[in-house]
């Protein structure tokens, strides 16, 4: 949509409301007081009219028609053409706060203004979303285990899959190797390998889509109640730029987390699989790059790394506190990612007396504990807190976050029909947080 401008070669980032209704006209070639297929890939297809930008292709302006085509009658309304641009107008102004925050980084007397301006830009970005449904991933997205599936099956036949899952089998036996090495060498050596090199030594080390469907069948209810996938996403801290834990010392804490985990009232299961971004997504080579295509399967699981986290099925394992020796290290409150999935499994998580903990702390020592969980944001909060945090990249990475943040919680949220929340240790602020979430909740029937 960001290639699409009007004949006065006016980008989509400077259209105001009437501007799009404008556009629409341009549009309505015919005048029917709706906009074609054959009209809408003209415009966008037309070579020159798109001033700097590349014209499109017919085949990206058929993919654009359909995504706007919210009732699907084969045209478009003027309601139906102005809201997704909205939704593009307000991301706009989301970027243009984020470098608001950029240019404040360092200066503590700038940066609270910077946050502010991010989260009323947040919130403006949600409301876009609002308004434009189809902006945001389909009802019942996070209701049944189907996302997690088509994550694991590769994008094309020549293209790895985005995501692979480890077995918490390999995970307690490469935990038991590293206690017994003898010599920080042989721990380094035995430190987890990045997902190609895993996948080329130990390929057994990985459990498939097949059977993780057989070991995660829903009870006889039909349902998911009961009886969570057996399935787990590790959210923790890298140690260092190269490689995340070089030592395993958080291999060993989350084998013993899993292990604690196996051996309560309502035991994890004995065999489940495992996200951990290093080992289920694909790293950069020796040289520093990724192939096409494992950069193609990378920036699909990127682009959806919410769903490990915050998916109603999944068990997340927080490692929140820092391996001894790191203490320079930024720790796992200062950086923009683990905030983000530390909030992404607050979200919706169900608890149940008939299953196991939805959210397990993975202490560095001492015993594994339940942990106690906040409560919910709204984009605009979460888009504030995460803009004071530490990222990588931050240029690339808080906006990518921020969008990620508001898609979640509002398609949650929406979709929600019970949330509860038991022995957190809330006090006024918490429940002050949950009542500004509640008016996204437009199903919920049980609190």
């Amino acid at each position: 949509p960001g290639r699409c401008v009007t004949d006065t070669h006016t980008t989509h980032t400077q259209m105001a409301a009437a501007e799009l209704a404008a556009a629409f006209s341009a549009f309505d070639v015919n005048g029917d007081g709706v906009i074609s297929l054959e009209e809408f890939v003209a415009i966008l297809t037309r070579s020159g009219e798109a001033g700097n930008a590349r014209p499109m292709r017919r085949n990206e302006a058929e993919a654009l028609f359909r995504s706007f085509d919210c009732d699907g009658n084969g045209v478009l309304s003027t309601e139906e053409f102005i809201r997704p641009w909205a939704v593009h107008l307000a991301r706009n102004s989301l970027l243009s706060a984020l470098d608001a925050v950029d240019a404040a980084n360092g200066r503590e007397n700038l940066m609270w203004k910077a946050q502010a301006r991010v989260a009323v830009q947040a919130e403006a970005f949600a409301k876009a979303l609002v308004d434009a449904p189809g902006d945001l991933p389909a009802p019942g997205t996070y209701a049944s285990a189907d996302v997690l599936y088509a994550a694991l099956r590769p994008l094309a036949p020549d293209c790895p899959p985005p995501v692979r899952l480890l077995r918490s089998s390999w995970i307690k036996k490469r935990a038991r190797q590293l206690r017994a090495a003898a010599s920080p060498e042989e721990r380094q050596a035995l430190a987890m390998p990045r997902r190609q090199d895993l996948e080329r030594t130990d390929p057994d080390a990985f459990m498939d889509e097949e059977e993780l469907r057989a070991r995660s069948a829903p009870d006889r209810t039909g349902s998911f109640i009961t009886k969570k996938l057996a399935l787990g996403a590790l959210s923790y801290c890298w140690l260092t730029a190269e490689h995340p834990d070089p030592r395993g010392e958080q291999l060993v804490s989350l084998a013993a987390a899993i292990e604690a985990a196996e051996a309560g009232d309502q035991a994890f299961p004995g065999e489940a699989a495992f996200f951990i971004d290093f080992a289920s997504l694909p790293q950069k080579g020796p040289g520093g790059r990724r192939t096409p295509a494992e950069a193609a399967a990378f920036s699909a699981a990127l682009g959806n790394m919410q769903i490990w986290y915050s998916h109603p099925l999944v068990t997340a394992f927080l490692a929140r506190s820092l391996p001894s020796g790191h203490e320079k290290v930024p720790r796992y409150e200062e950086r923009g990612w683990t905030t983000c999935e530390a909030s992404w499994a607050a979200l919706a998580k169900p608890m149940s007396h008939y299953c196991w903990a939805p959210i397990i702390d993975v202490p560095q020592q001492g015993a594994v504990q339940e942990y106690r969980r906040p409560a919910p944001t709204t984009p605009a909060a979460l888009a504030r807190l995460v803009a004071g945090k530490r990222f990588t990249s931050k240029k690339s990475d808080l906006p990518m976050v921020i969008e990620l943040n508001t898609r979640t919680i509002l398609s949650l949220m929406r979709d929600t029909e019970k949330l509860e929340f038991a022995q957190c240790g809330w006090g006024d602020g918490e429940m002050e947080q949950l009542l500004e979430v509640l008016p996204l909740c437009r199903n919920l029937r049980k609190l």
